[in-house]
């Protein structure tokens, strides 16, 4: 998996993260969710269903994501690495 774009929104820190294959995973930060950090492929919602396998696809984003680098989210992500990562 290789990342091609990092993105954060204003709802208490859902993130989105497009790989180069142009999909999208969200990431659930919503402030008071009962889903914090699981995955979804769209924004997340309390009646969706997040990714069953949303810890193995966090694994690889993680991976990913210490090969991405961008000026503005730099801090956000070294932060979401540092918080997902088991190794």
């Amino acid at each position: 998996m290789k990342i091609k774009k990092f993105d954060k929104l204003l709802d208490g820190g859902t993130v989105i993260i497009t790989t180069t294959d142009d999909v999208e995973y969200y990431i659930d930060g919503r402030i008071s969710s009962d889903t914090k950090d699981k995955i979804y492929l769209s924004y997340p919602h309390d009646n969706k269903e997040y990714l069953e396998n949303s810890e193995e696809i966090l694994k690889e984003i993680v991976i990913a994501l210490k090969n991405y680098n961008h000026s503005f989210y730099q801090t956000s992500i070294d932060s979401l690495i540092e918080k997902y990562n088991k190794n």
